[in-house]
């Protein structure tokens, strides 16, 4: 049991370190934040997401990812679309990042479920 309790937690190790080193990359790649490169990242693997899902993802209030979703979307990073009723982008989904700018990587999946 001792042996299984190891592994697995050298694996979990490896997929952090893993999932850093991606973060770091589309931070590089992207020229954005921590924050923006994990959303990258986040929709990279899990496009459609509502802006407060996405900050709960990555850490951030919903009013946080709301700006960094508005400053992505200016890079022309991400794009969005409107809420039900028309409501503003704050109830909006962001429905694609640009894949250049996210490394390819199993990391990427692992980070997801990191949060």
């Amino acid at each position: 049991m001792h042996a299984e309790s190891t592994t697995a937690n050298l694996l979990g190790a490896a997929a952090l370190a893993l999932s850093d080193v991606v973060v770091a990359e589309a931070t590089r790649a992207a020229n954005t934040g921590s924050s923006g490169a994990a959303a990258l990242v986040v929709l990279s693997t899990d496009p459609g997401l509502s802006v407060t899902e996405l900050g709960r993802r990555v850490g951030l209030s919903q009013s946080a990812a709301a700006r960094m979703v508005g400053s992505l979307e200016e890079q022309g990073l991400v794009r969005k679309e409107a809420g039900w009723g028309g409501r503003g982008s704050a109830f909006g989904s962001v429905i694609g990042a640009r894949r250049q700018h996210v490394p390819s990587s199993p990391a990427a999946a692992t980070y997801c479920g990191r949060r």
